[in-house]
């Protein structure tokens, strides 16, 4: 499945299985923004664009957040004074037995326990506190709030005009309320509670409920946070590639195993790929610049531009799937744009990580080109021969991508020649 309202679509079928490990891990788990941000800018996009922190990512997807919340927060009281007169008092009943007369005093059980006349009195007392379920869910929902209107603002000053006065006043309710421990995360059926509450916490429960299911369905946030930005669409396509690459593995036999976060400077293997039959593992590299470190003794990049007086960082291709036994190896280089992009600009930057890696790497190397579904229809590919050229180089789309990760797994040969 894909997205195929944009005519380059992400593809989100196997972005969901990719994602739903990550679920539950904090408030709108940084993983995704860190994984986001390791994705390599392209050749072509700004030096800004190219070198984004896990912060810019995280302040542009709230960007977005904050946007589809504000219909919402502009509702909410603009006074600390709304939401402390909207907590109901729930009075607790307590048996004590204390040296002086209570109000109200058990006469009867205290004569009857005590005596008479008695040196002790039994009564009840009581005492009155918000309701606790109330109070909670202010205190894990206001917090993301604030946080969300932190990050937007950080990038778009003023994006918070319109909820000024009600952000104000939830940061001091957060303030008067806050206590020692963390706030539990509310369940669905304690936010439907809370809705039926009354006014504002029918105002609270559909933003708890947002955050919440974000937390739990990272894919969702995916999809409608990230998806909206042009700047980070590609992105996601490039981890929505890798989904689709991790599922055709699962789908041939293989048991992964997560080694590492996904990084663009790591120096091992994110996943291993695990056969039934006990073969040597297959090792799988997301922006695989690390290879070189790992299982070469140079960087033919950074030897070929010392001449340019500059310390340029090892390159790599989007995603490496290396047979290090075997020594061979499949390079996928994501392009997410039009057919004259993907063919040229990905052709080119696939066959050059191909020939390096035929230097030191591997010996049998097969390269493609993956472009958006539309854009690229099914495969093509053509055989190259040549003492540092790739065996098979060509272009796929994420949908055909499962049979050409099944035609290179297939006992070093091409099942189609």
């Amino acid at each position: 499945m894909s997205i195929s309202a944009d005519p380059y679509p992400v593809p989100t079928g196997r972005l969901r299985e990719l994602l739903g490990g990550w679920s539950g891990q904090g408030s709108l788990s940084s993983t995704l923004w860190a994984d986001l941000a390791a994705v390599e800018g392209e050749d072509d996009t700004p030096l800004a664009e190219r070198q984004w922190s896990e912060r810019d990512v995280t302040r542009r997807a709230h960007r977005v957040l904050l946007e589809r919340l504000q219909p919402q927060l502009e509702r909410w009281p603009t006074r600390l004074r709304d939401w402390s007169e909207a907590l109901p008092a729930v009075t607790n009943s307590q048996r004590v037995v204390s040296a002086r007369p209570l109000r109200p005093t058990d006469w009867a059980q205290t004569a009857r326990r005590h005596g008479w006349p008695p040196s002790t009195f039994i009564g009840r007392r009581r005492t009155s506190q918000a309701d606790e379920l109330l109070v909670s869910t202010l205190l894990w929902t206001l917090p993301q709030v604030l946080t969300t209107v932190r990050h937007a603002t950080a990038i778009l000053p003023g994006a918070d005009t319109t909820i000024k006065l009600q952000m104000a006043a939830a940061a001091r309710l957060l303030e008067v309320y806050v206590g020692d421990d963390e706030a539990p995360e509310p369940a669905p059926a304690d936010l439907a509670a809370v809705a039926r509450a009354g006014n504002p916490w029918n105002l609270l429960a559909p933003v708890s409920s947002t955050y919440l299911r974000y937390q739990h369905h990272l894919e969702d946030l995916a999809l409608e946070v990230i998806y909206p930005l042009e700047s980070l669409r590609w992105r996601l396509f490039h981890i929505g590639v890798l989904g689709e690459v991790l599922g055709a593995l699962r789908d041939e036999g293989a048991e992964l195993r997560w080694r590492a976060p996904l990084s663009a400077t790591g120096g091992r293997p994110q996943y291993l790929a695990h056969w039934p039959d006990g073969s040597p593992p297959l090792e799988v590299w997301f922006e695989a610049a690390g290879v070189w470190s790992r299982h070469a003794s140079r960087s033919p990049y950074r030897d070929a531009l010392r001449a340019l007086g500059m310390q340029p960082g090892a390159i790599g291709p989007d995603i490496l799937l290396l047979d290090v036994v075997g020594r061979r190896a499949l390079v996928l280089e994501c392009k997410f744009g039009d057919a004259r992009y993907v063919g040229r600009n990905g052709y080119l930057q696939a066959l050059a990580y191909a020939s390096e890696l035929r230097v030191d790497v591997a010996d049998e190397i097969w390269t493609y080109v993956v472009g958006p579904d539309g854009v690229v229809t099914g495969s093509s590919d053509t055989s190259l021969h040549g003492p540092h050229t790739a065996r098979r180089v060509g272009v796929t789309s994420p949908t055909a991508l499962p049979d050409v990760v099944r035609a290179f797994l297939g006992s070093g040969t091409d099942p189609r020649t």
